[in-house]
């Protein structure tokens, strides 16, 4: 970093304590993301109505097919229409066109985004009767998904499930963005 030291210095020490606590700020915020802040839910058979896989790391559809099973809900799969292995594509849609009567659902979001899939979901909700779902999503995700989804869907419980998905710090840094624009920019559903 470079510092214009000005009479006794005090700019430099200025500009390193104000480097110092954003610094501060963004590795807080940053273990906050990571540590996702919500223990996973328990859901029992036959308490929830579907059970969502948002879309991203591949991870995040095993669990919520076990859990759709293991609970009667319908199975809520989120595509992604551009091919890639990291999101699990092929995996989503063999499962989508295995797809038979109410157990699968599946759908893309429009928009492309978190907010898209809550807006998907509530649509979903609305039109199906739905009143509990359960939102599988890397823990790291776990805070602005719950958040978006619970502005959408308000009359509904939402029981937010952590998928074990590998962590990096680009995922933890595009969170901490994306978090920070869901709680300022883009509040509402």
């Amino acid at each position: 970093s470079v510092a214009v030291v000005v009479g006794s210095g005090r700019l430099a020490v200025t500009g390193l304590a104000a480097a110092g606590v954003m610094l501060a700020v963004l590795g807080a915020a940053g273990w906050v993301v990571a540590q996702g802040g919500v223990a996973p839910d328990v859901v029992a058979a036959g308490e929830v109505d579907a059970v969502v896989a948002l879309v991203g790391d591949p991870g995040r559809l095993a669990p919520a097919a076990e859990l759709a099973e293991d609970t009667g809900a319908t199975l809520v799969i989120s595509q992604r229409t551009r091919a890639s292995a990291f999101y699990g594509v092929g995996d989503r849609r063999e499962r989508c066109a295995a797809a038979t009567g109410d157990g699968v659902v599946c759908f893309v979001s429009q928009p492309y985004a978190t907010r898209g899939e809550a807006r998907a979901v509530d649509r979903l909700a609305a039109a199906r009767g739905w009143d509990h779902v359960a939102v599988v999503t890397s823990r790291y995700h776990l805070r602005r998904a719950g958040l978006l989804v619970r502005q959408c869907l308000p009359n509904a419980q939402v029981d937010l499930i952590a998928a074990d998905d590998a962590l990096s710090p680009v995922k933890v840094a595009r969170e901490v963005v994306a978090l920070g624009a869901a709680v300022t920019i883009h509040r509402a559903c």
